[in-house]
């Protein structure tokens, strides 16, 4: 895989967020003594917090008869990850499933590229959560809390668990990442708990025609474009 092109795709009920990364962040420097991946604590935020309303996006509002379109605008980064009214249970939600079907909604390959992505998203969220969300989110100690599921997760040195598993506990929507392989993007990696009439363990080595084959107008219509669109992301516009 040619890992100079590394796409998150973050996908929700609604809005599907494409991320390109191909920068390497430094990584803190593990402890001396291990310490655990995961810790349980008390939430700190009572059931009663009252969450952001949650926005509503109409796709279709500019639909054309007959005829598919992209849909895609840029993405501001402030705006990339949503918490909403569901939080908890979608989080917990997850937790379960990952637990009693992981191998319908988990698939990684063990490729250095692919580990590197894995972690620089993990890594990235760590950064991004506590600062846009103070309330929900907060760093102490090595560990990344959350205050109201009261879950904490080590993010120094080397963890005990896949970072993209834990990266996907973390937040409410899944995530998909793609690599470039020649002039293809390839599905290395997701974890899809929520998925819309589709299974990421079908899709999982994919290229995107065949990951969309099922759509009748993808490619005749959409196929081009799409690929042309993410083949020319920049780090910096996403």
């Amino acid at each position: 895989m040619n890992n100079s092109i590394i796409i998150i795709s973050v996908i929700c009920v609604s809005l599907t967020a494409i991320i390109l990364f191909n920068k390497k962040r430094p990584r803190a420097s593990s402890n001396s003594t291990p310490s655990p991946t995961h810790i349980k604590y008390e939430p700190s935020i009572s059931q009663t917090y009252e969450f952001p309303a949650e926005p509503e996006y109409f796709p279709f509002t500019e639909a054309i008869p007959g005829k598919i379109r992209m849909g895609v605008k840029k993405l501001k980064h402030d705006q990339w990850i949503e918490v909403g009214r569901t939080f908890a249970q979608e989080i917990q939600l997850k937790k379960s499933i990952l637990q009693d079907h992981r191998d319908l909604v988990y698939v990684s390959q063990e490729a250095e590229s692919t580990n590197f992505a894995k972690r620089e998203l993990f890594d990235i969220l760590v950064d991004y959560l506590p600062r846009h969300f103070p309330e929900i989110y907060r760093i102490q100690d090595g560990y990344i809390h959350n205050n109201v599921t009261g879950d904490a997760w080590k993010f120094e040195g080397e963890l005990e668990m896949d970072p993209f598993e834990i990266a996907n506990l973390l937040i409410q929507e899944d995530l998909v990442i793609m690599e470039q392989a020649n002039d293809q993007l390839i599905i290395t990696a997701g974890c899809v708990c929520f998925p819309s009439k589709w299974n990421v363990k079908e899709k999982f080595m994919q290229n995107l025609p065949l990951v969309h084959d099922p759509v009748p107008p993808f490619e005749k219509q959409l196929s081009s474009n799409v690929m042309r669109i993410l083949l020319n992301l920049k780090v910096e516009e996403p």
